[in-house]
Formats: C-alpha cells, sequence, structure tokens
C-alpha cells in the first residue's frame, strides 16, 4: 500500500507541511483528520488509514462541516487564540520589564560596591604615601639642622668643641646619610590598583527566579622596605613602621560581605561539591564530582589527590579516611599521596555506603544490604576507634532500598541526609542507637512552603555539637535546627550573596559554605547573635 501511496501525483498546488517545511503535503490521514507529507507518513501515522489528497476532498469538506457547526468551536477557538496570544504579550512585557529592574538594581548596588572599593582604595593609597611624605619632611628638617649645627663648627676650633655635640654631629650625619642613599635607590611601592569584576555570572531565568550574582574583587598590597636594609640605622625612617599591617597587605580573599561573609573564589573549577573538610583557617580537603581535591592558602593544588571517592572523612592529626562504595575496604590517604588500607568492612552483600567521625573521632559507617530479606533490607551500622577496629555493631531493617547522601554524628546520635525518589529534594532521618540497633526518632522535610517536603533541596549538612546546619538550594539558605531536628532560625541567605549553597562545615567556630565556585566563610557568633 506504502508503494502505491508513494506513487500518487501531486496537486496543482502545492501545500507546505506545517512540521517538514521541505515538504509538501501529499496525503490524508482519515484517523486524525489531518494532512501528511511523506516525512510525516512515517513519524506520525504509521499503520493508519490514507488516502490521496485529491482523493480526501469529501473528507476535507465532512471536517470542515463539523468544526463550523459543532457550537461554533472552531470560530470560539480562533478568538482565544487571540485571547492567548495577547496575554502572552502582556506577560512577556511584565517579565521583561521585571528582569530590566533586576538588572539595573544589582547593576546600581555593583556600582555602588565598586565606587566603595575605590573610595577604599585612594584612601590607603594616600595614607600609605602621606606616610612617605611625612617622613621625608622629617628628614628634611633634620638635613637642615643638621647643615646649621655644621656651620658652626670651625676646624681651626676643633679642641674648643664639646665632645657631646660632636657625636650628635656625626650620628645625624650617618643616619641622614643612609637615608640619602636609600633615596637614590628610590622604586615605585607597590600597590595593586585592581578592582575586578571577576568571572560575574549574570543567571536570569524568566520562570523561576531572577537572580544576578556578581564578584567584586580588590586586591591591595604594599611592599616599601628592602629587607636586607631593616636593620640599618635610619630605621627611624622606614614609613613601614608608621603603618597598620592590614594596610600594607589585602587580598580580593579578604572582601567581606556585609561584614558578615568572607568570600574566597576559587582558583579552578573542580565541579559540584559534595563535602568540604576544613583543618585549618585556610586549608581544607574539599570532594567534588568524586575527586578529592586539597585547598592550602586558600588556594586549589593543581594535583587530583584521589579519584572515585564517594566520601571522605578527616580525623585528628589530618588522618584522611577514604570511602568508595564499590570497595569493601576503608583507605588512608598519607601525605605523599599513598592509599594504605585502614580498615575491614562489609560483606559480598553489604557495602560501606557513607561515613562520619564524632567530636572524639569515633568513626561511624553506614553499610547497605543489596539483597532484601523477609522483613525488607538489614543494614548495619559499624563504630571504630582511630586505629581501625571495630567496637559497635548495631543493625537497622528499613523496608525500602534506601541510599543516604550524608551522614553526620550529633551528640551520639545518627543524622542521614536521603534523596527522595526524584533525586532532587531530601529529607533527613535522625536515628538513635538503642540494644545494638538503630531506630528513627526525628525526621526533617522542609520548612518553607505550603508542601515544604516538595521543596526542600539540600545537600550539605553540619553540626557544632548541639546544632545541625544545613543547606537549601531553592532558598538560597542555611538554617540551624536543633539536636530534634526542629527549624529555629536561618543563619544566611541570598541577602548575604548566596546562590546555590551545598556543602558546609563547622573548624574553629567558623561555618564554610561551598557556593558554586566559591566559598564562604563566616564566624558562628556573628551569624548566630
Amino acid at each position: 500500500m506504502a508503494d502505491k501511496l508513494f506513487n500518487t501525483c501531486k496537486l496543482e498546488a502545492a501545500f507546505d507541511c506545517r512540521f517538514h517545511t521541505k515538504e509538501t503535503y501529499q496525503l490524508y490521514c482519515k484517523d486524525c483528520h489531518d494532512f501528511v507529507c511523506f516525512e510525516c507518513l512515517g513519524e506520525l501515522h504509521d499503520k493508519h488509514k490514507l488516502c490521496r489528497l485529491q482523493d480526501a476532498e469529501e473528507d476535507i469538506r465532512n471536517q470542515i462541516g463539523i468544526s463550523f457547526t459543532k457550537n461554533e468551536n472552531c470560530i470560539k477557538s480562533i478568538q482565544e487564540f487571540s485571547d492567548i496570544i495577547d496575554k502572552n504579550m502582556r506577560q512577556l512585557t511584565i517579565d521583561e520589564g521585571l528582569i530590566e529592574h533586576q538588572i539595573r538594581t544589582n547593576a546600581e548596588q555593583m556600582k555602588e560596591q565598586i565606587s566603595l572599593h575605590e573610595k577604599y582604595l585612594l584612601s590607603e593609597l594616600h595614607t600609605m604615601f602621606q606616610n612617605f611624605k611625612i617622613s621625608s619632611k622629617d628628614l628634611t628638617t633634620r638635613v637642615e639642622n643638621l647643615q646649621s649645627d655644621v656651620t658652626k663648627f670651625d676646624v681651626d676650633k676643633l679642641p674648643e668643641i664639646n665632645l657631646e655635640e660632636m657625636i650628635n654631629v656625626l650620628s645625624e650625619l650617618k643616619a641622614c646619610t643612609l637615608a640619602c642613599d636609600k633615596m637614590k635607590k628610590y622604586q615605585r611601592p607597590n600597590f595593586n590598583t585592581d578592582i575586578k569584576c571577576g568571572n560575574e555570572m549574570f543567571d536570569v531565568d524568566v520562570y523561576e527566579s531572577m537572580n544576578i550574582s556578581s564578584m567584586v574583587r580588590v586586591s591591595v598590597s604594599t611592599q616599601t622596605d628592602d629587607p636586607d636594609d631593616s636593620d640599618t640605622e635610619d630605621e627611624w625612617f622606614d614609613a613601614e613602621n608608621d603603618m597598620d599591617e592590614d594596610s600594607i597587605e589585602k587580598s580580593s580573599d579578604d572582601m567581606k560581605n556585609d561584614n558578615l561573609l568572607h568570600v574566597y573564589k576559587l582558583n579552578k573549577e573542580i565541579g559540584h561539591i559534595k563535602k568540604i573538610c576544613p583543618i585549618s583557617r585556610t586549608d581544607a580537603w574539599i570532594l567534588a564530582d568524586q575527586q578529592l581535591y586539597k585547598m592550602v592558602n586558600k588556594s586549589l593544588e593543581d594535583t587530583i589527590h584521589v579519584d572515585d571517592v564517594d566520601d571522605v572523612v578527616v580525623l585528628k592529626g589530618e588522618c584522611v579516611l577514604i570511602l568508595r562504595n564499590n570497595s569493601r575496604i576503608i583507605m588512608e590517604l598519607l601525605q605523599n599521596r599513598r592509599l594504605v588500607r585502614f580498615a575491614n568492612v562489609g560483606t559480598d552483600d553489604m557495602l560501606p555506603f557513607c561515613f562520619c567521625n564524632s567530636i572524639d573521632d569515633t568513626l561511624t559507617i553506614y553499610l547497605i544490604s543489596k539483597s532484601r530479606g523477609k522483613y525488607g533490607y538489614r543494614n548495619c551500622f559499624l563504630q571504630l576507634n582511630q586505629e581501625g577496629i571495630v567496637k559497635v555493631k548495631m543493625d537497622r531493617t528499613v523496608l525500602n532500598f534506601e541510599k543516604p547522601y550524608l551522614m553526620l554524628d550529633v551528640q551520639s546520635n545518627v543524622c542521614l541526609l536521603y534523596e527522595k525518589y526524584s533525586k532532587k529534594f531530601h529529607y533527613i532521618h535522625l536515628l538513635k542507637a538503642t540494644n545494638n540497633t538503630c531506630e528513627m526518632i526525628k525526621s526533617f522535610k522542609g520548612i518553607f512552603g505550603d508542601d515544604p517536603s516538595e521543596h526542600f533541596e539540600c545537600q550539605g549538612m553540619c553540626t557544632d555539637n548541639t546544632s545541625v546546619f544545613v543547606t537549601d538550594i531553592r532558598h538560597q539558605s542555611v538554617f540551624v535546627l536543633n539536636k530534634d531536628l526542629e527549624y529555629r532560625k536561618c543563619v544566611v541567605n541570598a541577602r548575604h550573596g548566596l546562590d546555590k549553597p551545598t556543602a558546609i562545615a563547622i573548624f574553629n567556630d567558623h561555618l564554610w559554605i561551598a557556593d558554586g565556585d566559591q566559598v564562604f566563610i563566616a564566624e558562628l557568633n556573628n551569624i548566630n547573635g
């Protein structure tokens, strides 16, 4: 039948296919009451009843009659088309205005930040050079005084001159000579004049929230003294001694957001950050896209330390432990980047999925069974000491196969962050150990909106051992729960610059927040106050 249809002759007038611009209608589908080109035939009308277009006159007339006589449906539909188009145009105009307003607002904020940093830089510059000029004026005065003292000296009357006067003149002569010799080697002081808006991201989403985020970075550093001359007699002339250390070196890494957050821009793209483990004020281990990186002095090292990593824990003494879902062995990363065995855990049917450490470095590992028993999946928790020796084993039976995303120790209880079926939203369970079993006692599924569980997108949680801090990507927030997972308050949000907060951690009373290609750090006292 298909061969016969392909051999049909065309109408004198050609009608372009609305789906395939290079094709014309050749056939008519009696099932769909629609016109068909040869491309449509194979894509949309397989096994349908077809006829040649020139043989479909009766069907076409019948279809027209039905469309215009059935309660005037066709006419009403055409009228609705105009209403829909008008409504869409009005909405487009409104959205365009809203987005334009957002752009202008953010641009003004950026200009304001740039203006503030310009004033700051100029103030630092003027302060620095004013100190130089003051020192130069002091030197001028001393040279004039020295010149006046020297003119009083008469070589023929040296024995009559007081010894103290001669000592003062010689000492001043030495000091002025050294200072002027240094001036002869004058080099312009180093001063970073950059006011950068680096890697600005203008994200405008018509369908969701309108957001424009940017980073204004300012770097100021000065270098005025030759270190080899730091111990000479002319120390009184060094302007550095009269300046505050904070005015000598300022980095873009130390820029504050509303005096609450320090913002650090990552120096390379590493993908989605799942976990961050600070080890000092400036250093941290970062797990991103199953690769382990190290941040040293606020800068990522070029080397990927370990691949295929599903979870990482850092114990005291910077003992870095690696967990892989496809392995029964917890590995330890040595300082020479060698991986060695730390502990054997799991069985062929039960593999480690995530782990965490307590405040005393007790290591808790969650093992998940791959097969379902009569009463469900029989999972278990193992608790190990710092030597990798198993101390406690606790069972947990669940009806469904649940994969936790993160794990957290909260006052000897366990917090598990799960992905929902959509892998977009999350929920948290708090488990308590009783009689060698682990049972859920509390649950948290979000707090914002009418149906929080369908909007809670969390990819990070940490604890100060009294409260639980969690991120919420959709609401661009970090909020605090008490030990029973009850909401307390929001401590950081989009007003402070957050965009898509993921991993978080606490170290030495500082909260670290990973957000895209930057890291925010805030003092807990500032955000909890």
